[in-house]
C-alpha cells in the first residue's frame, strides 16, 4: 500500500508538468542545444574577472551579467544575460576552461523563455557520470518534494562547442508559482549565502542581525523585508522547552517534508547539505504560515568528500545524524520527538521498496546515459576522460583524479559507480533501521546468482548468441568478453539484458575457449563460459 501511495503521488505529481514553465526545456528525454553569441572579444577572461571581483566580497559586489544572444533549441532570445556561477564547481574548472553558467532572459529585457526568468548551466563536476545530480533530484521529486527540474544540454558560445551541461532549474518567483500553485504564492524565499553555514541558529529578535549574520539571504520581497515568520520559528527550534517545540513546530514547519529530504539525502550521502556542510537549502514562508524546505546544490552525492576517497566512509555515518545535532538545532528539534523519528524511519524504508530499488533506477540511468554519450564523446573540455563516463554507472570504483586550480597538482582518486554505491547503501541502510529496532521488509527482487547462460553454445565465430542471466527481472548491465588467458577481446556498449534472452553479435573470433562477463548495475558480475568452433 505505502508503494502504491507514492506511485499515485509521483503521478499527481508528474501530471502537472505540462502548466509548468519549461516544460519542453526541462524534458530529460531530449538532448537541448543552447547556443550563446556574446559581442566581446576575450569573453572567457571577461566572464573570470567578473566572478572572481564578486567572490572577492559577495556582500559589496554584485554579480555583473554580460549581454548576449542566444538560441535555446533554434528559438532566438536576444539582450538576454550570461555570467559564470558556482562555487567549488566553477574554481575546480579553472585547468578546463569550463565553467558553470547562469543565463537570464530578464536580466536586459522584459521577456522570459517559456515562461521561466532564468536557468542554470552545470558543469558536473566531481561527477564522470554527468548523472549524479540529475538523479538527486529525480530522486527528490519522485518522493513528492518540490526539488528543481533538470535536463542535458550542448552549450555552443560563439560557434565553439563548450561541451555537456546539465540544465538545472532556478528557485525564484516561477518556481513558487509552478510549484506551490498562483501567483498569490509570494512569500518570502530564503537561500543559503555562498560559502557560508547557515545552521539555523537564534539571534534574539532582532531582523537585522538575523539578516546580518544568519547567512540566510532574503529572495524575494526584499524591498519590504519582514523576517517576523522565520524568527518565530528560529526561536522555537532552539528552546529548551521540547514540550513547546512538539506542539507549535508543525505549524511552523513542515516538517514531513523536511524528514522526506533528509531520507533521501541521506540515502545518497548528500553531504554538502544542512545536516554535513550546513549549506543549500531554500526556505519558503508558504501562505498557509509554514516554512517549506527546497533542497539546492546536490553535485555532491553519491559516495565522496571533496578531495578524497570516502567510499567506505560513505557508509559509516548514522542514518539520524545524531552526532551533529548540538550543532543542527532543526535536526535536535525534531528527533526528540518519537513520532518524527518514526516517521522519518518509515519514509527511508517506503523509499528502499519503492524509489530507491537498482531495477527502479536503472532504467532511468541507462537513458540518460545513451542520450549524452555522443556530447560527452567529443567535449574536449570535460573534466574527466570518457572511459570514465563509461565506467561511472557499473564499475566499482572509477578513477577521477582530480587537479589542484592554479598549481596543476593532480590528486590520485576513485569515485563509486552510482550503482553499486546504491546497493551498498541500500545494505547500510538496513542494517541502520535494524540498529533503531525498525522492522523493514524489501521487495527487492535481484538475486545474485554467478552464471550466465549462452545459446548457442558451442557457436560459430562471426555469429551472435543470446545471453541469459539469472537475475529475476531485466537489468541494466555492460558485458565483456575474455580469451583464455584473461585477455580483453571486447567491451559491449552498457545495456538492457532483459529476462529471456539478449541477441550479442559476436566479433571474429579463434576457435578456442571464452568466458563473458556481466558486470551489472548493482555492482555483482555474473559469468558464462564459451565455447568456439570453426
Amino acid at each position: 500500500m505505502k508503494r502504491l501511495l507514492l506511485v499515485i503521488g509521483l503521478l499527481v505529481m508528474l501530471g502537472n508538468v505540462a502548466a509548468q514553465s519549461g516544460s519542453t526545456l526541462f524534458d530529460d528525454k531530449l538532448l537541448h542545444k543552447i547556443e550563446v553569441t556574446i559581442a566581446l572579444e576575450n569573453w572567457r577572461d571577461t566572464l573570470d574577472t567578473d566572478f572572481r571581483y564578486y567572490m572577492e566580497d559577495p556582500d559589496l559586489r554584485p554579480e555583473i551579467s554580460r549581454e548576449a544572444d542566444v538560441l535555446v533549441d533554434g528559438i532566438p532570445m536576444q539582450k538576454v544575460g550570461f555570467r559564470q556561477k558556482g562555487n567549488f564547481s566553477n574554481t575546480s574548472a579553472t585547468i578546463k576552461l569550463k565553467k558553470p553558467f547562469k543565463i537570464e532572459f530578464d536580466e536586459f529585457a522584459d521577456q522570459r523563455y517559456q515562461g521561466l526568468k532564468s536557468i542554470n548551466l552545470n558543469n558536473s563536476t566531481d561527477d564522470p557520470s554527468f548523472l549524479r545530480e540529475p538523479l538527486s533530484y529525480y530522486l527528490m521529486r519522485a518522493a513528492g518534494i518540490h526539488a528543481p527540474r533538470t535536463s542535458f544540454a550542448k552549450l555552443f558560445v560563439n560557434g565553439e562547442y563548450i561541451g555537456l551541461y546539465s540544465i538545472v532549474e532556478q528557485v525564484d518567483k516561477v518556481f513558487l508559482r509552478d510549484h506551490f500553485g498562483s501567483d498569490a504564492n509570494d512569500g518570502n524565499l530564503y537561500k543559503t549565502q555562498k560559502v557560508s553555514q547557515a545552521y539555523l541558529t537564534s539571534f534574539g529578535d532582532d531582523q537585522q542581525a538575523y539578516s546580518d549574520s544568519s547567512n540566510l539571504e532574503l529572495k524575494t520581497n526584499e524591498k519590504t523585508p519582514d523576517w517576523t515568520t522565520l524568527i518565530a520559528f528560529i526561536q522555537l527550534i532552539n528552546s529548551d522547552n521540547q514540550d513547546s517545540i512538539d506542539q507549535h513546530l508543525d505549524q511552523l514547519f513542515d516538517t514531513d517534508t523536511y524528514l522526506k529530504v533528509l531520507a533521501i539525502e541521506k540515502l545518497i550521502f548528500s553531504w554538502d547539505s544542512y545536516w554535513g556542510g550546513g549549506n543549500n537549502y531554500y526556505l519558503y514562508e508558504h501562505p498557509d504560515g509554514r516554512i517549506i524546505w527546497i533542497p539546492w546544490d546536490m553535485n555532491e552525492t553519491f559516495g565522496r568528500l571533496k578531495g578524497f576517497d570516502l567510499t567506505l566512509f560513505a557508509n559509516k555515518g548514522y542514518l539520524i545524524p545524531t552526532n551533529l545535532q548540538d550543532a543542527r538545532p532543526l535536526l535536535h528539534a525534531i528527533f526528540n520527538n518519537a513520532d518524527n523519528k518514526l516517521g522519518y524511519l518509515q519514509h527511508v524504508c517506503t523509499f528502499l521498496d519503492s524509489i530507491y530499488l537498482p531495477q527502479n533506477i536503472d532504467t532511468v540511468l541507462l537513458g540518460w546515459h545513451n542520450l549524452i554519450a555522443e556530447a560527452v564523446k567529443i567535449d574536449h573540455n570535460k573534466l574527466y576522460t570518457y572511459e570514465a563516463f563509461e565506467a561511472g554507472l557499473t564499475a566499482p570504483y572509477v578513477a577521477a583524479d582530480f587537479t589542484f586550480p592554479k598549481t596543476g597538482l593532480r590528486l590520485p582518486r576513485t569515485l563509486p559507480g552510482i550503482s553499486p554505491f546504491i546497493n551498498e547503501r541500500r545494505m547500510w541502510a538496513f542494517e541502520q533501521l535494524e540498529h533503531h529496532d525498525f522492522n523493514c521488509e524489501s521487495t527487492d527482487a535481484y538475486v545474485h546468482e554467478p552464471v550466465l547462460e549462452i545459446f548457442p553454445n558451442p557457436c560459430q565465430a562471426n555469429t551472435s548468441v543470446s545471453v541469459v542471466h539469472p537475475f529475476t527481472s531485466d537489468v541494466v548491465g555492460q558485458l565483456k568478453l575474455w580469451d583464455v588467458s584473461g585477455n580483453l577481446v571486447k567491451t559491449f556498449p552498457l545495456q538492457q539484458f532483459i529476462k529471456t534472452g539478449t541477441n550479442i553479435a559476436l566479433p571474429s573470433l579463434k576457435s578456442g575457449f571464452y568466458a563473458l562477463t556481466l558486470t551489472q548495475s548493482n555492482g555483482s558480475v555474473s559469468v558464462g563460459k564459451l565455447i568456439v568452433l570453426l
